[in-house]
């Protein structure tokens, strides 16, 4: 019974101490939830990240156009295929060396920095996936400003898609001339025989296929390349940017500063009640 009106009274004393100080603990409370407010969302501000991303198919039947059509003059056993074009652009989507080369001739000589990221830190934030269901490849860049890492993106894009296409028409080139040199090559072996005096037979032979091979020359030599409307890749979706989302909340933030704020407050005010207690004795 004694123990039960202990217990009684002590509670009592509690909460007479906790309406006593009940404007300091609500204000002690309040500056936590404040305090704590303002520091996530300034945290919250600097520490925003953004992430750019954007969408890629093998590229279409005109954009590979010219190169088809090489192919075909130049009597090659293999022509390109899209799909080769296209592995050919993620290729030098993932090379460091040309990220590199993008890096020093289109950002750091245009002042676009992605802040404290050099070119190593931020090409590991970049990342390259395909999509098995549709063949779909998406590209993502992930940094601290919205604006930047958009025009990062689609700048890339546009300068893989150029050295890809610099490099399959270089190619095309060197193979289009060791086809002309061969052509050349068989049509001075059929004048060495033509000056043989063969058959005349022999001769209408000769000097026909002399005659196809310089049409195929002339062929071979004529053709050309629109750099501008030739292209190893198919855009679906241009970079767009999506805000990534913080595990912490708002709410929680909220009611975790109040949760410490109101304990602060009382071990705060019952150590002030016991110091005027002891005084007063």
């Amino acid at each position: 019974m004694n123990c039960n009106t202990e217990d009684d009274l002590s509670l009592l004393k509690i909460w007479r101490v906790i309406i006593k100080y009940k404007t300091v603990i609500f204000f002690i409370t309040l500056a936590f939830i404040v305090v704590s407010f303002f520091l996530y969302r300034a945290n919250n501000i600097q520490s925003q990240q953004y992430k750019a991303e954007l969408f890629l198919l093998e590229p279409s039947s005109k954009d590979v156009e010219s190169l088809k059509r090489a192919a075909v003059i130049s009597k090659y056993v293999t022509p390109y295929k899209k799909e080769g074009i296209l592995n050919s652009f993620i290729d030098n989507l993932n090379s460091i060396k040309i990220w590199e080369g993008f890096y020093l001739n289109t950002i750091e000589k245009n002042n676009v920095l992605l802040a404290k990221y050099d070119a190593s830190s931020l090409r590991e934030r970049l990342n390259i996936f395909q999509n098995t269901d549709n063949k779909e490849w998406s590209i993502t860049l992930i940094g601290d400003s919205k604006k930047i890492i958009l025009k990062i993106l689609n700048e890339y894009l546009a300068f893989v898609d150029k050295m890809t296409t610099k490099q399959l028409v270089d190619n095309e080139i060197i193979n289009i001339n060791h086809r002309i040199f061969e052509l050349q090559d068989k049509i001075s072996n059929y004048q060495k025989k033509i000056q043989k005096f063969p058959d005349k037979s022999d001769l209408n032979h000769y000097r026909r296929q002399i005659g196809l091979f310089s049409n195929d020359i002339d062929s071979l030599k004529n053709i050309s390349f629109s750099k501008d409307s030739l292209h190893t890749v198919n855009v679906v979706q241009k970079a767009y940017p999506v805000k990534i989302k913080f595990s912490n909340t708002v709410n929680s933030v909220v009611i975790l500063s109040a949760i410490f704020g109101f304990l602060f407050s009382l071990v705060l005010v019952f150590l002030l009640d016991f110091i005027k207690t002891s005084d007063k004795r």
